[in-house]
């Protein structure tokens, strides 16, 4: 029998050793970027949303926000939150400029002192408006500003639409956040976030997200109606009800420029 050439052979022995495992950090990582490739190439959108912030006591304030996000190559990303409701903060704006490389930059209008502030990255994890969504939370989640490791699969936690989830810890690369390490649930079906746990450098829970409502737009693109931010050392909540979203309302670049912030509405 003539004998087969060396590299004959050598492919053989490859196929026939073991496919490496996937580690916890390449699966969850993976498990991410699957999301976010979901998620993009969507343009632009225009949203109004309420929101409603309980303390811990009973008091309830209520806010009325304009939302707009645009989509640009890459990572990057640009957003504007407009108070629009209670009249004494009414005009009130906080723009995000998201970069290709995951880096970002907020401002924040105030019409009473009729000024535009730069939020410094040690401020990120301050609350915005007084409610329990830091201004970080409303800066893009991009998979570049974490690092992932997959915990497990098991039911999705209540109410959500779906049943099979993911488990995943996301850890900042940069400090900023307020959050030392983040859980996340990811439905298996279509990668929906439904629920994210805050933790503190010791490791106990500061606060709870979770995501109501899912509805999809344009056959593909799945966004929440309800919100939920939860503290649980408070007892304190905020939830942002979405109302009114559109895709593609011809949303351009200049329309989140920071030298028009004071006039955005």
């Amino acid at each position: 029998m003539k004998p087969l050439p060396l590299a004959a052979v050598l492919l053989c022995l490859l196929a026939a050793l073991p496919a490496r495992a996937e580690t916890p950090e390449e699966k969850g990582l993976a498990i991410i970027k699957e999301a976010e490739k979901r998620g993009e190439n969507f343009g632009d959108l225009s949203a109004e949303a309420e929101m409603l912030i309980r303390n811990g006591r009973g008091g309830e304030a209520r806010r009325s926000l304009k939302i707009a996000l645009l989509d640009l190559p890459g990572s990057a990303s640009k957003s504007l939150t407009v108070v629009e409701a209670p009249k004494d903060v009414k005009g009130t704006a906080l723009l995000t400029h998201t970069a290709a490389d995951a880096s970002d930059q907020q401002w924040i209008y105030l019409p009473a002192a009729g000024r535009t502030k730069r939020i410094a990255s040690s401020g990120r994890s301050g609350p915005f408006m007084g409610s329990e969504f830091s201004f970080d939370d409303f800066s893009a989640q991009t998979a570049e500003r974490y690092r992932y490791k997959w915990l497990r699969t098991g039911p999705c936690p209540a109410p959500a639409q779906a049943e099979r989830c993911d488990l995943i810890e996301r850890i900042p690369k940069e400090a900023g956040s307020g959050y030392a390490r983040q859980e996340i649930w990811l439905d298996q079906a279509q990668r929906r976030l439904y629920q994210a746990d805050y933790y503190d450098a010791q490791n106990q829970r500061i606060k709870t997200l979770t995501a109501e409502g899912y509805r999809q737009y344009q056959g593909k693109f799945w966004r929440a109606d309800r919100l939920l931010m939860s503290n649980a050392r408070t007892g304190a909540s905020t939830s942002l009800n979405w109302s009114h979203i559109r895709f593609d309302s011809g949303l351009r670049e200049a329309d989140f420029d920071l030298s028009r912030l004071g006039s955005a509405r």
